[in-house]
Order: C-alpha cells, then sequence, then structure tokens
C-alpha cells in the first residue's frame, strides 16, 4: 500500500541522514536499495573486516540515489519513482560495523554500497570484476525443478485455439541476468535478427521473458497464447541445462501437441552431439549463422502444418547446416556462413517490441542502452578462442554509412543513449574504426558507448578520435603478463604493445577494463606474478582474472583434448588456479570478493 511504501521510505532516509551527516566531505554517490517485502535486492551484505561490503546487483525496483553531501536532504515523489539501476562493484561502505547493523536491521537487509567519483587518471581504486553470477546456486535448483515440473505434466494445460505463430523465439528467465558477472541485462541479438529476417511478426516473433522480467508461469502462459508449431532458444556452453529445463517445458504446456525445438547459437557449431545428450527435449540443432538457414526452416514449417513430426523433420534434416535428433553423423554436417556481399543486405535485429528500457551493464554510463554487433569474424589468430572457426577469419559487417543509420534509428525510435558495441574486436572493422568515430561525430548523435579493442592496433590518432566521438571505456583483453605465455596462445602482442595501448587510452580519457586469463597450459607462480606487475603498472579502472576454460573449437582445445569443464568465473574449485585467481585480487589492491 502507499502508505507501507511511504513508511519504508522514511525509515530508510533516516539512515541515509546519518550517513550523509557523517561523510560530508566524501565524494562519493550513495546507492540503497531494499529487499523488504519482496522488494529486489542484490545481496546480502556482510560485515567483514568492520567494513560493510555488498555483493554485485541487478536491476532495483525501489532504489534512491543521493550524492553524499548535497545541501538539500529531502526527496521529492519524483526521486523516489525514479528507476535507478544498481552498480557492480564490491567495495568498503562504512568503518562503522553499528551503522551497518543499523542499516541492515532498518531495510530489512538492504544493500548498500557507494561508487569513488576521482579526478580522472588520480584514482588508485579498481573496480572488481570478479563476481558471482546472481543467485546462481538457487538458479540452478530452479532449473532443475523446471524440468520436474514439466515431466509431471504441472504446466500442461488444454489448447483451444488455432495455432497463432509458426516459431516463438525464446529468451527464456534468467537467459542473461542469472550467467553475467554483475546479472547485466542484454537483448538477445541473435534472436531479433532472425525475427529481423522473416520481417513477420504474425508468424516468428521473439519473447524476451528475461528482459520483461516475466515469472516461469508468466512465461508458460504467453507461450501458451503464441501456440507455436515450433520454439527457438540460443544455447551456449554454459545454458545447456537452462536449455534442457525450458525444451523440457514447452514439450509439456499443451495437451492436443508438442512443438518442435530448434536451438542454435556459439555452442551449436562444435558440440552438436553435447547439446543432444544434455537437452534430451530437443529436436534440431541448427550449426552455423542462422541468417542462412532459418528462413528455409520457416519455409517448411507453414508447407508442413498439420503434417506427422517425423515429416517435418524429415525435411528439415535436408536443409544444410541442420542436425535432427537421431540421424547419424550430426558432428559432420558443415557450417553454413554468409558471405561477405550477402551480409551488407542483412536487416540490423528487430527491436520494435523489445523491452528497452530494461537494458542494463555496468559499464554503461546513460540509459536507454542496447548492444550492437557491426561485423563477424577476427583476423587474429588466438588459440584459447574460437571465433575464427565459427566466423571465420575474413572480417563481414555493414557498412558505416549502414551502422550510424542504424543508430539514428535507435536513437529516434527508443530514444537510445548509449551502445555497447559487441563486436569481438571493434578496431579489426573492415571499413575504418576511425571512418565510423568520425561519422559519429560529424552527425552530432550525442551517443556514449564502449567497445572491445586489441592494444596493438591502437595510435594517438585512434585514441584521440574514439574519445571525441563519445567513447568512455574499452576492453582489452591482455590475458597475460608474460611475453612467453602469450607467445604460447599466439596472441600476436608483447606486454609492451599491451602497455602502450592502454597508455594511449588513459591518456585521452578513455577507461580501461582488462581481463588476465588464470591456468592456460604452461602457467606457472613466476608467470601469474608478471600478470600482477602488468596489472598494477598499467593501473586499469577494471580488472577481471578468470579461470582458463577450453572453448570447444578452439586451437589450444584441440591441440590438448581438454574439455570445457568449469566455467570461466566458477569459484567452486579450490584449486592451484582458484589461489592464484586470489593471489591476483589480492595483490591488485582488491578487495575481496563475497
Amino acid at each position: 500500500t502507499l502508505g507501507a511504501v511511504v513508511i519504508f521510505a522514511l525509515n530508510i532516509w533516516c539512515c541515509v541522514e546519518t550517513l550523509l551527516s557523517s561523510s560530508s566531505a566524501m565524494m562519493n554517490t550513495l546507492f540503497i536499495a531494499g529487499s523488504k517485502r519482496g522488494l529486489l535486492s542484490a545481496g546480502r551484505p556482510r560485515l567483514i573486516n568492520k567494513s560493510l561490503v555488498c555483493t554485485p546487483g541487478l536491476k532495483i525496483r525501489f532504489p534512491i540515489e543521493l550524492p553524499v553531501g548535497k545541501r538539500d536532504n529531502r526527496l521529492s515523489s519524483a526521486d523516489l519513482r525514479k528507476p535507478r539501476l544498481w552498480i557492480d562493484t564490491a567495495i568498503p561502505v562504512t568503518e562503522s560495523p553499528e551503522l551497518g547493523a543499523r542499516i541492515m536491521e532498518e531495510t530489512g537487509n538492504a544493500t548498500l554500497t557507494r561508487e569513488r567519483v576521482s579526478p580522472p587518471l588520480q584514482s588508485r581504486s579498481i573496480k572488481n570484476n570478479r563476481t558471482r553470477p546472481k543467485n546462481q546456486a538457487s538458479f540452478k535448483g530452479l532449473v532443475l525443478s523446471l524440468s520436474e515440473k514439466a515431466s509431471k505434466g504441472e504446466f500442461s494445460r488444454e489448447h483451444q485455439m488455432p495455432r497463432k505463430k509458426t516459431v516463438l523465439l525464446l529468451h527464456p528467465p534468467g537467459a542473461c541476468s542469472a550467467f553475467t558477472r554483475s546479472g547485466s541485462q542484454y537483448p538477445p541479438l541473435g534472436l531479433n535478427q532472425l525475427k529481423a529476417i522473416i520481417g513477420d511478426t504474425s508468424q516468428v516473433d521473439v519473447l524476451e521473458a528475461d528482459g520483461h522480467g516475466l515469472t516461469v508461469e508468466k512465461t508458460v502462459d504467453r507461450i501458451w497464447e503464441c501456440a507455436p508449431q515450433a520454439v527457438g532458444m540460443t544455447v551456449t556452453c554454459g545454458t545447456k541445462e537452462l536449455t534442457n529445463a525450458w525444451s523440457t517445458v514447452v514439450k509439456n504446456i499443451h495437451t492436443d501437441y508438442k512443438p518442435i525445438v530448434i536451438v542454435g547459437g556459439p555452442a551449436a557449431a562444435f558440440e552438436t552431439d553435447s547439446i543432444m545428450k544434455v537437452c534430451r527435449n530437443v529436436d534440431v540443432v541448427v550449426k552455423g549463422e542462422g541468417e542462412v538457414t532459418f528462413p528455409l526452416i520457416v519455409k517448411i514449417l507453414q508447407e508442413k502444418e498439420g503434417s506427422p513430426v517425423t515429416e517435418v523433420l524429415e525435411a528439415l534434416s535436408r536443409i544444410p547446416g541442420v542436425c535432427v535428433r537421431n540421424k547419424p553423423q550430426i558432428n559432420d554436417i558443415k557450417v553454413p556462413t554468409l558471405p561477405s556481399d550477402e551480409f551488407k543486405e542483412l536487416p540490423f535485429p528487430d527491436f520494435s517490441t523489445s523491452p528497452v528500457s530494461s537494458y542494463w551493464a555496468p559499464d554503461a554510463q546513460r540509459y536507454p542502452m542496447v548492444t550492437m554487433m557491426t561485423q563477424r569474424g577476427c583476423i587474429a589468430k588466438c588459440s584459447f578462442c574460437n571465433t575464427p572457426q565459427i566466423h571465420g577469419r575474413q572480417i563481414r559487417g555493414w557498412s558505416n554509412e549502414q551502422i550510424i543509420a542504424e543508430l539514428i534509428k535507435l536513437k529516434r525510435q527508443h530514444g537510445v543513449k548509449e551502445v555497447s558495441f559487441v563486436d569481438d574486436v571493434f578496431t579489426n572493422r573492415r571499413g575504418g574504426p576511425l571512418k565510423l568515430c568520425k561519422l559519429l561525430i560529424e552527425q552530432e548523435l550525442n551517443l556514449t558507448w564502449y567497445c572491445n579493442v586489441r592494444a596493438d592496433q591502437i595510435t594517438p590518432k585512434m585514441a584521440e578520435t574514439m574519445k571525441a566521438a563519445g567513447c568512455h571505456q574499452v576492453f582489452i583483453g591482455f590475458e597475460s603478463g608474460c611475453d612467453e605465455m602469450l607467445l604460447r596462445i599466439n596472441k600476436g602482442e608483447t606486454v609492451k604493445d599491451l602497455e602502450r595501448g592502454a597508455g594511449l587510452l588513459k591518456r585521452v580519457g578513455i577507461s580501461i577494463s582488462i581481463g588476465f586469463i588464470v591456468g592456460l597450459p604452461g602457467e606457472t607462480e613466476d608467470s601469474v606474478k608478471k600478470s600482477i606487475a602488468l596489472c598494477n603498472r598499467v593501473k586499469p579502472d577494471r580488472v577481471q582474472f578468470t579461470r582458463f576454460t577450453p572453448i570447444p573449437g578452439s586451437a589450444i582445445a584441440l591441440q590438448h583434448g581438454l574439455d570445457a569443464g568449469r566455467g570461466f568465473h566458477d569459484r567452486s574449485a579450490e584449486d592451484q588456479i582458484e589461489q592464484w585467481i586470489e593471489q591476483c585480487y589480492e595483490a591488485c589492491q582488491y578487495h575481496p570478493s563475497l
């Protein structure tokens, strides 16, 4: 009720006022989010070394954002209604355990933290990217229970309406938010791309259950209402169990028929057999680029509507790149790719029915934000990566002019202010990153953005132009601070290259986020120490030390016969790699992760 909300807000404000009065001289921003009475919270705070710290967070329904030391300490009703987003750091908040205990008591174990606002290039405080996927353990339990409930028919209901969709492309609850380190919410670009290819939402549509914040029950309701002939999902190395759970649910919703379940995505190219084994209710795995295959799949589904499922699957199996369950040699099917000249004819992903206002990432500065892929392929030969094996080494993408036109459209239709360019390497652009940046400046789009780059491709002019075009942060894969290790993985860069590129970007005011891979074949105590030393010399704004995880299809996995095993951010093992990761964070002056 309104009265309860007002009382709750006043309780929170009492705590805020106390903290404001004791910290008025600090240049910080205070974020509070309550978890009482069903309000979402990112995690329980803990008292560690007499400091209140918090776990990373997700979108908050009832947050309050106040600058510490603000003269007018009153909150307006507009402040309370304004949607805010949580920050992803886990740093000390206050040295007062008594105040921390009071805050937790008053707000029902609220999550509280602050984000440092220090002068550029002078801050030694680095944001810690080493975080757990939100509630991953409980989410895995939910996934397991989904399969059990579906198998028992708990989601079943009679179908009493005509078939509405040929294909429903499903992005299920938790597909993004439960598998990202910070609980980020990104659009399913691949599914939106397929939707745009068909262009007829009466036949093919995307259900972004995760982005819309739908519960399992609401998602089931939407699938039932659409009554699709087939349901499509994206599967990755880390989401097989989730895909298995939802394919089981999909098969058990309608009492009169079972939709065909189709999956595709990065894992499909090299793990077809594994997907079929784990995802027992998946009928079809699509290898390669779906833009080639999907229109043919939709055509056959429309032509064969009402036919026996076996007949439909037999027809689908004749499409290049389509693997059907119980068909022999499914791993030998070639991966179709789109020729470079045809790629430019593709439409951009369709955001017409997307929950753009829900998209969030810790790296973004402004909202609404979207992600955008402008090209595919990578010219590098890094042995730990499988991008060249999936998309090739030839760079294929939209022209700079097409990209600018799409950005103008997104800004006009959705009010987009921030873009995350998710190309493997933005500076690999075939049309030239400098040309795209100059067009961004000329068009005066007033967009901010961030991207991935290679350090050896950064020049003083490129850094300056990127900054002028709105770039505020880049991610650079350092991988190691040891030249011998870089040589082992065919990185094509030296430690000197990494330091130089990062220095050029920092010099113009672009924030640096860097990543190290810990536990690569040949890793030693000495090479780990060299990575720590490099990190402390570069002084990045963000860093992540991730566990080496062999990617199926990568040269290093094929060479060593390695299994993917634990994920990049798995922290359940107490082995040498985990000890090295702990050592890295501690030596780089990070607060211990929760």
